[in-house]
């Protein structure tokens, strides 16, 4: 069969995007072969009611979980700033219920405090989503899944950040070390950044300015 070059991939139309793979020598562990996994998105799968949901400038917490969920952006131009609450101890509650349809392995999208509901844009890797719960909450869901013989793998995002993370700090909310404001910051080695007509430029995910993208090729430590 022939195939139209249009429809084809080459060194000359690939994307840089393509070619972000993590998955060179990738062999499955064994208790991940023929296994059923579960993927949660944490803020709209249960919210248990003992976490008090703090005040985060720019969020929006919503109270009624069934609210229909609001499309585009808020007043302010802002993406994905609604919180419905759902939470880790939600998810406890929830292990049985999941395992009954034989689930073994349960995925989490981000967990780590961010920016948006999504979470994709980290601000802070040390730390559980203040929304989410903290880090014993994390540890306890983990044992009640091990008791049950179930494994965690939590989507760990490295390829860029939150424009407000402490690492990047656009506005200077966190003091004086992020990247975007101080050229002498523990962090500067952490961004891509491209030379334009003699400037330094950062580079953004697919051009998202609150997204700036990590330089996975820096052999820089973190301070």
């Amino acid at each position: 069969m022939l195939i139209k070059e249009q429809e084809t991939t080459d060194n000359q139309t690939i994307t840089k995007q393509e070619c972000f793979k993590l998955s060179v020598n990738f062999s499955a562990p064994e208790w991940a072969k023929g296994a059923i996994m579960y993927q949660i998105f944490p803020d709209r799968f249960c919210r248990n009611k003992s976490i008090e949901i703090p005040e985060i400038p720019g969020r929006r917490p919503i109270t009624d979980w069934s609210e229909k969920v609001p499309l585009g952006p808020n007043e302010a131009g802002e993406w994905n700033t609604e919180f419905y609450g759902g939470n880790l101890l939600g998810i406890i509650e929830k292990l049985d219920y999941i395992q009954s349809f034989y689930v073994s392995i349960i995925y989490l999208n981000p967990i780590c405090w961010g920016q948006s509901n999504h979470l994709y844009d980290t601000t802070d890797y040390t730390k559980v989503d203040p929304f989410l719960g903290n880090k014993e909450h994390l540890k306890r869901l983990c044992q009640e899944m091990h008791k049950r013989g179930m494994k965690l793998i939590l989507d760990g995002v490295f390829n860029h950040t939150g424009n407000r993370s402490i690492y990047f700090d656009q506005y200077g909310e966190h003091g004086d070390k992020g990247a975007y404001n101080n050229p002498n910051s523990p962090y500067k080695n952490f961004y891509r950044q491209t030379w334009h007509n003699g400037t330094k430029y950062y580079n953004f995910w697919w051009g998202h300015k609150t997204l700036p993208e990590c330089d996975t090729l820096s052999e820089y430590t973190r301070p």
